[in-house]
């Protein structure tokens, strides 16, 4: 696991395998940003997943945006991702790759 991530050090691989190395997306903002967003977007720009407030580290690679089955599975590839902390600072956002 991506265990003791910072803010700022964004796991950019997520493996839901099923093993118990990186198969939710850790990136430990819940305890210091209560109000943090995080927001997934395919490689086309599509919002696939968002978070409830706060992201408690638990996405798997399903989306979860209305008009999709639940708990959909994403497929294998590169997404970029927006998190907004709720405080005012800057959105961080990134890409990262979902390996199965």
């Amino acid at each position: 696991m991506f265990s003791g991530c910072e803010p700022g050090n964004i796991p950019q691989i997520i493996t839901p395998d099923g093993n118990g190395k990186n198969d939710t997306w850790i990136i430990k903002y819940s305890d210091l940003y209560p109000e943090v967003t995080v927001l997934i977007f395919n490689r086309w720009g599509a919002l696939v997943y968002k978070s409830e407030k706060p992201y408690l580290d638990n996405w798997t690679g399903e989306q979860n945006i209305s008009g999709a089955s639940s708990k959909d599975k994403l497929p294998a590839g590169t997404y970029f991702y927006q998190i907004d902390k709720g405080n005012g600072d800057a959105l961080e956002s990134g890409y990262l790759e979902l390996v199965k």
